[in-house]
């Protein structure tokens, strides 16, 4: 008797939750296709003795009211393995599927998941954003022309600090030319570049703007190349104008040792060139890891380009 009760009372809980309706009409829905009688005066047999379990559905008694009579195991199982969010799943190694169910749920048709899987077999729940759909300017041409069109996410809806079962991170958005959105692949990575590092002081740049522009640059298109400020010894997360730290101009504030595992990372999770300057230290000139020479006008922050477009790998259920 008390199982019984403490059944009610989870019904009644499941019954509060968001999603209920969906449930309630889907598997409403099932149950009336599986009383339907044939067409055309046909008749159906009736189950014999040796009729196995597997030869009828799993009960789910539900009315289209959100009533549950009886709700089985296994109907719940395959509801929820039916309907979904498309989710990013970014993985401690640098690789990153996108899991598309086959129905996706009521009202999350323009969102998207991201999960973080780390070393140690624990599930980061980054966030589930809303995004919007834009032109795509390169199609059917160049690098990034293979969809007409591109969903890009605003990086100050994005959950800006996170700390979990032992990883971290912190970033803000810093840019004066509205470019506040990544595009739905290049969050992912980013996601996966800052859990590398647990760093607590990435300053973004910007990526592209609403539409997919550019800004004053020739190449922040669609939101794949980026900006960031290089990271100082202090550990400060600067904004605003004039914050940026000059490397060639002040090299003694540079962290050496952090830029090169954040550029490393960055690399790891995605984006295959950077573009930069180099640092005097002890009167030896150097670069940071994976920039090979110094380009005008960035001995300020970091530029990364040519992403990895066969990075994201997509799975349909």
């Amino acid at each position: 008797e008390k199982q019984v009760t403490a059944w009610e009372k989870t019904k009644e809980k499941i019954k509060k939750m968001l999603w209920w309706d969906d449930v309630a009409k889907g598997l409403a829905k099932l149950n009336q296709q599986n009383d339907t009688q044939p067409e055309n005066g046909e008749t159906t047999s009736t189950p014999t003795a040796t009729t196995t379990a597997t030869d009828t559905p799993p009960p789910a008694t539900l009315s289209a009211d959100g009533k549950a009579w009886f709700i089985h195991p296994v109907a719940m199982v395959d509801y929820f393995t039916r309907v979904g969010i498309v989710t990013y799943h970014i993985y401690h190694d640098g690789k990153i599927e996108r899991h598309i169910p086959v129905e996706t749920l009521k009202g999350y048709e323009k969102k998207y998941k991201y999960v973080y899987h780390d070393k140690n077999s624990h599930v980061h729940q980054l966030g589930i954003y809303d995004y919007v759909e834009v032109t795509n300017i390169f199609y059917p041409h160049q690098r990034y022309g293979l969809t007409k069109f591109i969903h890009l996410i605003d990086l100050r809806e994005v959950r800006q600090k996170y700390s979990q079962h032992g990883l971290k991170y912190c970033f803000n958005v810093d840019s004066n030319q509205k470019r506040f959105f990544m595009n739905r692949d290049t969050l992912a990575s980013f996601f996966g570049a800052m859990l590398e590092v647990n760093f607590v002081d990435i300053s973004c740049n910007g990526f592209s703007t609403i539409t997919g522009g550019s800004g004053s640059s020739k190449s922040h298109y669609n939101g794949y190349h980026g900006d960031f400020k290089y990271l100082r010894i202090d550990e400060v997360l600067a904004k605003g104008d004039g914050t940026s730290l000059h490397i060639d101009l002040h090299p003694e504030l540079f962290d050496v040792e952090r830029q090169n595992q954040w550029n490393d990372a960055l690399y790891k999770f995605g984006w295959t060139d950077m573009l930069g300057w180099s640092y005097t230290l002890n009167k030896i000139k150097k670069f940071p890891n994976n920039i090979t020479k110094e380009t005008a006008h960035h001995n300020h922050h970091l530029h990364v380009q040519f992403y990895d477009m066969d990075k994201i790998k997509e799975h349909k259920k």
